[in-house]
C-alpha cells in the first residue's frame, strides 16, 4: 500500500507541477520496453508490455481527471466567493456550476 501511496503521489505532483512536467509520466509505462532486447520479443512479453503501457495510461489519466475535478471545484469556489462580484451587478445573484449541481442534488 505504501508503494502505490508513493506512486500516486508522484503522479499527483507531476499534474500540478508547472510547465510541461507530466510527459515524464509516459517514462514508466515505456520501461517495459527495455525487457525486450535483453530477453528476446516473445509473444508473453509483448503482451506483458501491451497490458502494462495500458494499464499505466489508464493509470494516469484517471489521477489526471481527478485533478480536473479538484481544480475545478477550486475555481468554482473562488468564483462564488469573489469572481461573481467583480462581473456587472446582473451576475452578483449568479453560482458555479458546482453550487449550481449540488444545488439540484440536494432537490
Amino acid at each position: 500500500m505504501k508503494v502505490y501511496i508513493a506512486i500516486r503521489d508522484w503522479v499527483d505532483r507531476q499534474w500540478r507541477a508547472p510547465g510541461l512536467r507530466f510527459k515524464i509520466l509516459l517514462l514508466p509505462a515505456m520501461l517495459p520496453l527495455l525487457l525486450i532486447p535483453v530477453t528476446g520479443n516473445t509473444p508473453t512479453l509483448t503482451m506483458t508490455v501491451c497490458v502494462w503501457f495500458i494499464g499505466w495510461n489508464l493509470f494516469v489519466f484517471w489521477r489526471y481527471w481527478i485533478f480536473l475535478k479538484v481544480v475545478s471545484r477550486k475555481a468554482d469556489e473562488q468564483y462564488d466567493k469573489v469572481g461573481k462580484f467583480n462581473l456587472a451587478n446582473e451576475y452578483h445573484d449568479t453560482e458555479s456550476a458546482t453550487a449550481a449541481g449540488e444545488r439540484k442534488r440536494r432537490g
